[in-house]
């Protein structure tokens, strides 16, 4: 492993990330699932307990305590099999959950939104089932999606082809959670830019690269019609009679818009960081 490289890779998340969530003009949301926030323990459906909330089939996505990285997270913990075996839950923000901003994304903004979450699985692979697909986690409507597979595996979703994400940046071995440890978080993040309709992501600090895309990977759905991030959403399996489900956690989940000016700064700033790293 590069260590100089991935060093550079999670700073540059982690200013992203910052410029988001700290910039004057940008308008940014940090959801941790604690009580200060309005979370109490049980079904995510309904919370937090004031302003927007999470709304759909929830009785099997749970705010718990002691799960979270720290503290409480959102858990999909099915106790048993069969139909009840299914939850399906989303959150739309408001202006007020972005500090007051009327428009979240708008081209005065550039378009660009960086999102992340932490994600942890939490129960052994069970490849029993005839369907690979466990769990979907979406930001945005037809923008950015992951897959979690039942193997273990994470598959982003793109107009130009899904792909699992790997352990190095354009590698061929796939990130597998049953590798990496059970029960143990996961950063995903990246940035949507609207304008170009595409995204670039890093899973455990490691950014993802479309074989043909490259490193601007095309939306799900290639053209977003509404050139707007509308929703966060978290679904279990698609079967939901079916047994193999994989049991998974949310925590630190982060929207911010990003602004042009300070991004294209931002970029530039990494770009002599870089260099200055490569010369000592």
């Amino acid at each position: 492993m590069n260590v100089r490289s991935t060093t550079r890779n999670r700073l540059a998340i982690a200013i992203v990330s910052m410029m988001g969530l700290t910039g004057a003009s940008a308008g940014a949301m940090t959801i941790g699932f604690e009580p200060g926030e309005g979370y109490s323990a049980g079904s995510l459906s309904g919370k937090p307990s004031s302003g927007t909330k999470w709304s759909g089939t929830s009785n099997l996505m749970y705010v718990t305590a002691g799960v979270g990285n720290p503290g409480q997270a959102a858990r999909f913990a099915a106790p048993n099999s069969g139909p009840t075996a299914f939850s399906n839950v989303q959150f739309a923000p408001a202006a007020a959950d972005f500090g007051g901003d009327a428009a979240p994304i708008t081209a005065g903004y550039g378009g660009k939104l960086s999102f992340g979450m932490d994600l942890a699985v939490n129960t052994a692979s069970d490849l029993s089932s005839s369907t690979a697909l466990s769990a979907f986690l979406r930001f945005g409507s037809d923008d950015v999606e992951f897959f979690l597979q039942r193997d273990g595996e994470l598959e982003i979703r793109s107009s130009a082809g899904n792909f699992l994400a790997a352990t190095t940046t354009g590698g061929a071995t796939a990130f597998d959670f049953d590798t990496y440890g059970l029960n143990t978080f996961v950063r995903v993040e990246g940035v949507a830019n609207y304008a170009t309709d595409t995204f670039t992501v890093w899973v455990n600090g490691v950014q993802q690269s479309h074989a043909t895309a490259g490193l601007n990977i095309p939306f799900k759905n290639g053209v977003q019609p509404t050139n707007a991030f509308d929703h966060v959403r978290f679904q279990n399996n698609f079967a939901s009679t079916d047994v193999a489900y994989r049991q998974f956690t949310v925590d630190n989940l982060n929207i911010s818009v990003v602004p042009e000016p300070a991004f294209a700064s931002l970029l530039a700033g990494l770009t002599l960081l870089g260099v200055g790293r490569r010369q000592r």
